[in-house]
């Protein structure tokens, strides 16, 4: 993936987002070499988070995905970027986990939904 955005949006705003199966604080998740490569920002790492990306921690053990709260990092991630061309600004970062349930009340997948907004502007 990171080959990929640095070939084919290089200088461009984009938004990556879904379940990337890794954490911050997880070593063989590389994560980190990830965002620096390619520029990218984490919303949840932006808004919920005070802006501190998890260092990596050896002894690191992932909450089960449905006990996850906005507080909590999620495998699952919205990443963006900005250009000279138009700004991005996350907001409204929320993981929706009461939206999606049966009519049991149970959860619909092993993971929780998540939802952000974009404000955005066009600089010409």
């Amino acid at each position: 993936l990171r080959d990929y955005i640095g070939e084919h949006s290089s200088g461009k705003p984009l938004i990556v987002m879904g379940d990337f199966n890794a954490h911050y604080s997880f070593c063989d998740d590389n994560l980190h070499d990830f965002m620096d490569s390619t520029a990218l920002v984490d919303s949840w790492v932006e808004l919920e988070n005070g802006g501190l990306v998890p260092e990596v921690r050896h002894e690191f053990k992932p909450p089960h995905m449905l006990s996850i709260s906005n507080q909590s990092e999620s495998i699952d991630k919205i990443l963006y970027r900005s250009s000279s061309q138009l700004s991005l600004a996350a907001r409204d970062y929320k993981i929706e986990n009461n939206l999606f349930t049966n009519v049991k009340g149970l959860p619909l997948s092993d993971h929780y939904a998540l939802a952000l907004n974009f404000n955005w502007a066009i600089h010409p």
